[in-house]
């Protein structure tokens, strides 16, 4: 069953696959303002607009849960390198369009074979407004 995805990246649970998020940040924008100086009196802001919002995820991914870590991790590699605009949808909310801005894996364990069996995917995404 899918939970959520980024783009291609699924987030899901079956009988043979466990693949989710484990931790999940959003940082909403911030509000810009600019200020504007003004003669014997004190500076007027002016409001500009909403930063893009930033969000924080993190999953792990194993082949023993069904999951080829080595796959996923280009999956994320390639959506980051070509700019890729997804939509990320965790449950049944639905967060808007992002793009990977950066991601961070950390290797936990090892087969001689299959090379890296079980990591950690810190991914580092932000906004890209719908026109």
């Amino acid at each position: 069953m899918q939970v959520g995805c980024l783009g291609n990246i699924v987030f899901e649970v079956s009988s043979s696959t466990i693949k989710t998020i484990s931790a999940f940040s959003h940082t909403g924008g911030t509000a810009n303002y600019a200020i504007h100086s003004r003669v014997g009196a004190k500076e007027l802001p002016e409001f500009t607009g909403i930063s893009l919002d930033k969000c924080e995820l993190e999953i792990v991914l194993s082949s023993y849960l069904g999951t080829n870590p080595f796959t996923e991790v280009r999956k994320i590699k390639r959506a980051k390198n070509a700019g890729k605009k997804m939509r990320l949808v965790i449950g049944n909310d639905y967060y808007g369009r992002f793009v990977i801005t950066s991601y961070e894996q950390t290797a936990s364990n090892y087969d001689r074979s299959k090379g890296v069996t079980v990591c950690t995917v810190r991914i580092s995404i932000m906004e890209y407004p719908e026109d």
